[in-house]
């Protein structure tokens, strides 16, 4: 038995992003039919790049705090996240249909990148949703970091928002490297195959 594949030979998976570009060529270029075409969900606008767009919603604004609450450094500031986002409810209830078709579930695996808005900051804010739906499940994130010329001035700070909250939702945390993952794959194009 695969615990990546269902029986069928399709994926155990979830693809999740905000804008729909990426995932709708995930699936036109699926000529194996392993990506299940509804566990595809996504939204119609990103998230700038912006850790907190991504993990707090497009709609969040910090809240102007009252003279009472400018002395309250936690838990009563104002700023808290709204209800969990329609994304974030309907990769829950995805999720959970998958866990029912997997009786034997003990990990779940979360991949997503450090650099952008929805990777940093959606990935975590999702993490810390299933830690809280699953607290006995193992999960694994698997987070992948910008180039070193990357493109987006919030990078490191994403990526640093990101890391602290994974740090208390995840039980391991396995850092990729864009660049070196790239020299990698050069490098085996460029083997002959034997």
């Amino acid at each position: 038995r695969n615990v990546f594949l269902h029986d069928t030979g399709r994926a155990r998976a979830l693809l999740v992003d905000t804008e729909p570009k990426v995932l709708g060529a995930v699936l036109r270029d699926d000529r194996h039919g392993l990506f299940v075409a509804d566990n595809a969900l996504h939204e119609q606008s990103g998230r700038g790049n912006n850790w907190a767009m991504g993990y707090f919603g497009p709609r969040w604004r910090p809240k102007k705090p009252s003279r009472r609450q400018e002395f309250v450094l936690h838990g009563g500031s104002g700023n808290q996240a709204p209800p969990e986002s329609d994304l974030v409810e309907r990769v829950l209830r995805r999720l959970r249909r998958e866990m029912d078709r997997a009786p034997d579930l003990e990990g779940i695996l979360i991949l997503h990148s450090l650099a952008g808005g929805t990777g940093s900051g959606l990935g975590c804010k999702l993490t810390e949703c299933i830690r809280d739906l699953c607290p006995t499940v193992r999960i694994c994130s698997a987070v992948v970091s910008a180039f070193k010329t990357g493109e987006i001035p919030l990078q490191n700070l994403n990526a640093v928002l990101c890391l602290s909250h994974l740090q208390r939702a995840s039980d391991a945390i396995v850092l990729f490297s864009n660049d070196e993952v790239m020299a990698l794959l050069s490098e085996a194009k460029q083997r002959p195959i034997t």
